[in-house]
């Protein structure tokens, strides 16, 4: 084989493609596209990384990406901090940048990925500088009964999020999930230590997850429970860890308890009730509650539809059969079906556990003005059915659906408690009710079809001009407004009265002496609030009723009252993590 042929060979294998002979001769192979790689043009951006003492930092990795470059670009710093980014094209320029173990300004995700925005002229040299600092440490070991180290520990920090359901101004419940790292979670070393870095200032939870080495089988009769600090199976009893800027959290250590470990076991069925026998499926427990976690146990069914999995230590679990795509590739769109079942173990093996199909259903009713108006177009609406069960991923037909210009609407969804995303023309919601009954700002308990689901918006909502005044003068990269109701009991489960806006800082900021540019609410419904606004506030964790209390000590207060249309002043404030 001559060597441009070995290359045209190693060539096509690289992209997955074989020839397979048909016949007498195989039938020529056209490689298919490569895919666009990003705009190229006449632009630049360049800057410095740097400490806040100024001492650059080298091999800090800069990346951009924007609408007209449809791709990204990278580079990292050289010994003094410096990076150049060439041939770009002009547009808005989003920079990010990175180091492992440092984070900059900003809470959670923002803090770990510090970016900026960069309006590039054609052939302009844009400019952008960034400082970090070193991130939080949280320190310590694993041990056992005996006090003897454990090593092949997976340790992690979990954080309270409530992003996910139905968008900002729809009930969430918080789920638990973990702190981005720079690969994979940690696992202790053979004196049991373990030594997380890069940690953005926060609140989190610890958890220690023992990793089994060797086969599980029906000999298995002990495991270990992930555990949480300060030392609990249990995570409402875990005490939740505040990191603040650099600091050192050492001497965290944690000891591993040995539990009964039992067996799970069932069988995967149809929408009939029906086993599974021609596709082999593959079963996970997972913890309750849509939280990330260890996967306790996992196994394939038999050819019968059964399994059957060993080791699995006391919790609350879902247990989720993943079935293998009609088709290699997967036809355009699919989305496997949901086959789950919920499981409780205490020291006693689970049988006749059946993994069934999460149930389609048709959700039908109508949409209605209060007070009625002829400016009122219920077709500018979309609707769409959203799990408030963590545990079940919303299936490929709930898709957003319009309402009808007489008010009526049809949409798909799960039979779980369900909740209402409406988006279009800045909707208010007054009231939501079905079969008669008052479910507004509470989870419809979906079971099958319904047919009388009523939803009334309110068409003369209160609309507030929020104008965030900053006595130093200056415009931040971004502000952050939170709107959240005064009444404690709201903060905890489904309310309407919540409305979180990240704008650019000179969207919304005023000088001293200015006005600035207002920022419009019209979505909430009439009621007490508290405003605040902050330079930095992580996104995903804001509706923490821990957070909500810092914010409401930093608010003004507003009573918003229906048809009312009013400015509130709020004055910007610096977030303190």
């Amino acid at each position: 084989m001559s060597g441009v042929t070995r290359a045209l060979a190693a060539f096509v294998i690289s992209l997955g493609i074989w020839l397979i002979p048909c016949g007498l001769a195989a039938q020529p192979v056209v490689p298919p596209p490569l895919p666009p790689g990003p705009v190229s043009g006449n632009g630049t951006i360049e800057g410095r990384v740097t400490f806040d003492d100024g001492k650059p930092i080298a091999d800090a990795t800069v990346r951009a990406v924007g609408p007209a470059l449809r791709g990204m670009v990278s580079t990292d710093t050289d010994l003094d901090g410096r990076y150049l980014l060439e041939h770009l094209p002009a547009g808005m320029i989003l920079l990010s940048v990175s180091k492992p173990g440092l984070i900059g300004a900003g809470a959670g995700s923002q803090a770990q990925m510090p970016n900026s925005q960069v309006q590039l002229a054609d052939g302009a040299t844009g400019h952008a500088n960034f400082t970090l600092a070193r991130g939080g440490v949280i320190a310590g070991r694993i041990i056992d009964a005996y006090s003897e180290p454990m090593s092949n520990v997976q340790v992690m920090l979990l954080r309270k999020t409530y992003m996910g359901i139905g968008g900002p101004n729809a009930p969430a419940e918080p789920r638990l999930t973990p702190m981005m790292q720079n690969g994979p979670p940690p696992v202790t070393n053979d004196l049991g230590e373990f030594r997380i870095f890069g940690i953005p200032p926060g609140r989190y939870y610890l958890s220690a997850t023992y990793r089994r080495m060797g086969p599980v089988n029906n000999a298995t009769t002990r495991t270990y429970a992930p555990m949480y600090y300060p030392g609990t199976t249990n995570i409402n009893d875990a005490v939740m860890i505040d990191v603040t800027g650099s600091s050192l959290r050492d001497g965290m250590d944690l000891m591993m308890t040995p539990v009964q470990a039992v067996s799970v076991s069932g069988v995967v069925v149809d929408g009939e009730g029906k086993p599974i026998t021609t596709q082999r499926a593959f079963v996970n427990l997972q913890p309750r509650g849509g939280s990330f976690g260890s996967v306790p146990g996992s196994g394939p069914t038999k050819p019968d539809g059964t399994f059957e999995i060993f080791g699995v230590p006391p919790g609350s679990y879902t247990a989720r059969a993943s079935m293998p795509p009609p088709s290699t590739p997967p036809p355009q769109g699919w989305r496997p079906e949901q086959l789950i079942a919920y499981v409780d173990v205490s020291t006693a093996n689970v049988t006749g556990v059946v993994v069934a199909p999460v149930k389609i259903v048709t959700i039908s009713g109508r949409v209605v003005a209060d007070p009625p108006t002829a400016d009122f177009h219920p077709e500018r609406l979309r609707l769409m059915a959203s799990s408030a069960n963590m545990d079940v991923i919303p299936p490929a037909a709930t898709q957003p659906a319009a309402v009808n210009p007489d008010g009526t609407f049809e949409i798909k969804g799960s039979a779980v408690p369900t909740l209402i995303a409406i988006s279009g023309m800045l909707p208010t919601v007054r009231a939501i009710r079905m079969g008669g009954r008052d479910f507004t700002d509470k989870p419809l308990p979906i079971t099958g079809d319904v047919a009388d689901l009523e939803i009334t918006v309110a068409t003369n909502a209160p609309r507030a001009h929020i104008r965030v005044t900053n006595a130093a003068g200056d415009n931040p990269q971004r502000v952050f407004i939170a709107m959240f109701p005064q009444d404690r009991r709201e903060w905890a489960g489904a309310s309407r009265r919540f409305q979180m806006m990240p704008i650019g800082g000179p969207m919304a900021v005023a000088g001293p002496g200015s006005t600035g540019r207002a920022i419009v609410v019209g979505t909430l419904p009439a009621g007490r609030y508290y405003v605040a606004a902050v330079d930095m506030l992580d996104i995903a964790s804001w509706r923490d009723p821990y957070v909500l209390d810092r914010l409401s000590k930093l608010a003004v207060s507003v009573d918003l009252h229906d048809g009312e249309d009013l400015t509130v002043d709020v004055p910007l404030t610096t977030w303190k993590n």
